[in-house]
């Protein structure tokens, strides 16, 4: 109910717009297992990208390149290894009749350098940085 309230919302914005969130969604979500029973029951993802909405990680990584994993530290944020193993945390955009020249997303928060002096990940998810250049 949130992603279509969300994406309603977003038809009636004048492009360019970014949209960013944690949406507790993949593009893995309604993936479906051999009996074609749904394994992961959480539609946003598909119903945000159903809108004029595209997914900013995907436009500079294919789906065979890095998948962006952005969730999964454990609650204390203590775990030694990274420990992510989803992409739930997203920055989406409708660039109108705008073409990107360059983007560039990347994860951040995931390398172990980043970790607090006494060994804990900045959050349980990690954050999505996204550059957009457009011709002038």
């Amino acid at each position: 109910a949130q992603a279509l309230e969300l994406g309603n919302f977003v038809m009636g914005l004048a492009p360019p717009v970014l949209v960013l969130g944690d949406i507790n969604s993949s593009p893995q979500s309604l993936v479906e297992d051999e009996q074609f029973q749904v394994i992961d029951n959480r539609p946003a993802y598909a119903l945000l990208t159903a809108f004029p909405l595209q997914d900013v990680w995907t436009l500079q990584h294919p789906a065979t390149d890095d998948p962006g994993f952005t969730f999964g530290q454990n609650e204390t944020v203590d775990n030694p290894e990274s420990l992510r193993f989803e992409r739930i945390d997203y920055v989406f955009a409708n660039f109108g009749t705008l073409v990107p020249k360059q983007i560039k997303a990347e994860v951040l928060g995931e390398d172990p350098d980043d970790r607090t002096p006494s060994g804990l990940w900045p959050s349980d998810h990690a954050g999505v940085g996204v550059k957009v250049g457009f011709e002038r």
